[in-house]
């Protein structure tokens, strides 16, 4: 990162200080800046955030009877309200800031947690296949308004969220006519699907410095003019990047994930079963 401190984009201030640098790996950088030095991070932040904030809704929900995906997106409206008119009538401050995009940014995480509980039986209806159909039509609206430039950034993140609310929308959709008329996938189609998905996480996380690095080096010592041919080097780097460390690491992590998932569940049902098992022999022997 300070290798390519001079080629840095203007949207990433943050990151250089020791601040920065440890919230990232505590996973608490959305709470004291905006970007750090790895920029990618400061989402986990907010996805961390929110399966916490989740898990805590989920958990009163079960002793209240309340559906904990509506009440979260309830206070991220709430707080995020609140927030973005303090922010506006003068509450200018970091608090109100990061308090805002945290809740803010939460409505569109709360979108894609209502479909992914509701979706299933919402599809049913044909006005909702109908308005999941239209989400490019939403997507290129949301495109637009970013190119018109005098549009609040607020405005253009909830149109780009609900524009991704209802993709899933379609796909729950389609999953639905699949599973009533399956068909068979090709096996080069199912492989690529793999392979694609294998290296998109990877990618994310690591194509910012992958590609400020690589960009910084052509820079430097102007290796190349055409600015053609370097979108070209860092696209195909930045993906390949992302196949290399998705086959290298995050499937042995996923393979050890899932053994590690594998003997808890197995660890739980025998210690099940032994509590069970001495009740059953006291009432034998009574």
């Amino acid at each position: 990162e300070l290798a390519v401190a001079p080629a840095r984009p203007s949207f990433y201030p943050d990151g250089l200080g020791y601040v920065g640098w440890l919230s990232q790996v505590v996973f608490a950088q959305r709470f004291f800046e905006t970007f750090g030095s790895f920029a990618p991070s400061w989402t986990i932040t907010y996805e961390l955030f929110y399966y916490i904030f989740f898990g805590v809704l989920a958990a009163f929900s079960v002793r209240h009877g309340v559906r904990p995906a509506w009440v979260g997106m309830g206070l991220c409206i709430l707080f995020g309200g609140i927030m973005q008119w303090l922010y506006v009538n003068g509450g200018k401050n970091p608090f109100t800031l990061h308090v805002g995009l945290i809740f803010g940014l939460g409505t569109i995480w709360f979108m894609g947690a209502l479909v992914a509980i509701h979706g299933p039986r919402l599809v049913k209806r044909r006005w909702v296949r109908v308005l999941g159909a239209c989400w490019p039509i939403v997507f290129a609206g949301a495109i637009g308004l970013n190119a018109d430039g005098r549009c609040p950034m607020q405005l253009i993140y909830l149109v780009t969220g609900a524009a991704f609310t209802l993709m899933l929308v379609r796909f729950h959709a389609v999953d639905e006519v699949r599973a009533a008329t399956p068909r068979v996938v090709p096996h080069w189609f199912q492989a690529t699907a793999k392979v694609v998905g294998l290296a998109s996480y990877p990618t994310y996380l690591f194509h910012g410095p992958i590609l400020l690095l690589i960009a910084t080096v052509i820079s430097h010592w102007r290796l190349v003019s055409d600015w053609r041919v370097t979108w070209s080097i860092l696209v195909v780097s930045g993906i390949s990047s992302g196949l290399l460390l998705g086959w290298l690491a995050e499937r042995p992590i996923m393979a050890w994930r899932a053994g590690f998932l594998k003997r808890l569940k197995q660890a739980s049902e025998s210690r099940a079963v032994a509590a069970r098992r001495p009740s059953g022999l006291l009432e034998i022997s009574g």
